[in-house]
């Protein structure tokens, strides 16, 4: 069944293999280093913490007893209360280890030990407080008895803690040779699984190699029997899968088949080709003799074409004439249109300036109707100023003396208001006559658009009618090219006639000659036979 599937998937399920055992090994190497975590992580946060904390624990313990004899030994009350301080200090710093040590306790037989370490130094600090009280009550006498007393305690809080550590240590040691335990057989592991690993792609290597190249080997042995002209020979399909190889072997062998075939068949058209060159000999020698007879009847046709040409030849003489005077007449009539139009067109331009000129007038004459309403408000203006310098005349001469130079003043203004007016008067005057002479200007511009609209109309009509006579000449014109361009055309027909009759005339002499080289080729074409049935013995065919 592996044999037949595709080289492609072949590659593919190897590759899998393979894929798959790096990684169940990567796998296996993950839990492994999951296994070394934990126990250093373990070691870190654990193991060795706990060795950490129950020696500082010791220590501190050893701290202050040390403390309490070289208390008894002080005379200054400063320095017992001092150490006092300094063992209540100890004793919180021994607190917070017992906090810090509980966090890592993991294991039962762990828990037990610290209880018993806890419920020594309880047993201890009853003791130590009774100590502390009396040297704070200065009674040394009595202190040191309960020192010396508790001696028993202490020797029980030391035992107990040096268990623990000692406890804490043996967790050391088991955390590291675990973890070395654990390299070991990792790195055990990994060096068998990477010989085998090599060993399996050796193997997988080799079978491969045979998958492959036993296949090929077979068939270039047939295509190397195929090139020396053995098609006879047969490669053992049976020891070839249905894979791309296989179907190289298949193509292989049908390309042997066909060339087979095709070899059979070339010899067999071979023995046809001697026979139908024998026909075809024969056949030239007809066509030969057919040759002559036509070049004698294509020759009595040249002669009557020679005879048609030279009629044709004077009717399109005749014609030509003719379309050249057409077409004089239609360039002069059509010459004359040009001139009409250039005309109008002139004549139009002119009817746009005297619209545009008309359009100036009229708005001409609007600018003087708003002229005229300007000075209609500068002379109600004047009047108003004329009758406020009479009133104000009129008040100065109320006031006497004091209103003289007021007086003067508005005689002034009266003064400037008459010219005024007497000035808008006169602009008034001048306006009236622009704007008779602008409506004058506006009718005469009408009159003379309408003008020149009629004559526009009479010169379109006169063009119009010069098209249709250039029109009607045009068709003349173009009827007698029409008939010179046919009987031109029947020239050359009849010209291109006799050129072909020649031509025939020659194709049939060379037809003549060919059959005769046909002939030979013939007789050349059996030797050439002859020649490639030599060759096709060459190919072992049975």
């Amino acid at each position: 069944m592996y044999k037949d599937l595709s080289i492609g998937k072949k590659f593919a399920a190897i590759f899998a293999v393979i894929s798959f055992v790096i990684v169940a090994f990567g796998a296996y190497l993950l839990s492994e280093l999951k296994v070394v975590q934990d126990g250093i992580t373990t070691f870190d946060e654990i193991a060795l913490p706990g060795v950490i904390l129950s020696s500082d624990i010791q220590y501190d313990v050893n701290t202050v007893r040390r403390t309490q004899y070289a208390l008894l030994t002080y005379s200054s009350v400063q320095k017992r209360k001092a150490s006092i301080q300094t063992t209540i200090e100890r004793n919180e710093k021994i607190e917070r280890a017992f906090s810090e040590y509980q966090k890592t306790i993991t294991a039962e037989e762990d828990r037990v030990q610290f209880n018993k370490v806890k419920k020594a130094w309880a047993n201890y600090q009853t003791v130590l407080a009774s100590f502390n009280k009396a040297v704070s009550d200065n009674r040394i006498d009595d202190a040191q008895p309960i020192l010396v007393g508790s001696l028993e305690e202490y020797e029980q809080l030391q035992s107990q803690i040096d268990t623990l550590r000692q406890m804490n240590v043996g967790f050391v040691d088991l955390s590291s040779k675990e973890m070395i335990a654990s390299t070991d057989s990792m790195e055990t592991l990994t060096i068998g699984c990477i010989i085998g690993l090599v060993i399996f792609m050796v193997l997988i290597n080799l079978f491969l190699t045979r998958q492959i190249c036993v296949p090929l080997n077979q068939v270039m042995t047939l295509s190397a029997e195929i090139a020396s002209g053995n098609l006879t020979h047969r490669l053992n399909r049976e020891v070839i899968g249905n894979d791309e190889l296989g179907m190289l072997a298949d193509s292989s062998t049908k390309m042997q088949d066909k060339l087979r075939q095709l070899v059979e068949d070339i010899i067999a058209a071979v023995t046809q080709l001697n026979t139908a060159v024998e026909e075809v000999s024969a056949i030239s020698e007809q066509s030969s003799q057919g040759m002559k007879q036509q070049q004698d009847e294509i020759t009595m046709v040249a002669t009557a074409m020679d005879q048609m040409k030279a009629t044709v030849a004077d009717v399109a003489n005749n014609t030509e004439e003719a379309s050249g005077a057409a077409t004089s007449a239609s360039n002069e009539s059509k010459q004359g249109s040009e001139e009409v139009q250039q005309s109008v067109d002139s004549i139009l331009k002119v009817s746009d300036e005297i619209q545009n000129a008309g359009t100036l007038v009229h708005q001409l004459e609007q600018e003087s109707a708003n002229i005229s309403m300007v000075v209609d408000v500068i002379r109600d203006i004047a009047d108003q100023t004329n009758l406020l310098a009479l009133n104000a005349a009129i008040e100065a001469a109320r006031a006497g003396d004091q209103g003289r130079g007021f007086a003067v003043v508005a005689d002034e203004v009266r003064t400037l208001a008459g010219r005024t007016q007497d000035s808008t008067g006169e602009i008034v005057s001048i306006i009236n006559k622009l704007q008779k002479s602008a409506h004058e200007a506006k009718e005469a511009t009408s009159q003379s658009c309408n003008m020149i609209t009629l004559s526009v109309e009479q010169g379109q009509q006169t063009g119009i009618k010069i098209n249709s006579i250039e029109d009607n000449v045009s068709k003349i014109a173009e009827m007698s090219m029409h008939i010179a361009s046919a009987c031109s055309e029947q020239d050359s027909v009849a010209e291109e006639l006799g050129r072909n009759i020649e031509n025939i005339n020659l194709s049939s002499t060379e037809v003549a000659e060919g059959a005769n080289q046909t002939a030979q080729a013939c007789i050349e074409l059996s030797q050439l036979a002859a020649n490639l049935q030599t060759t096709m013995r060459y190919f072992r065919v049975v």
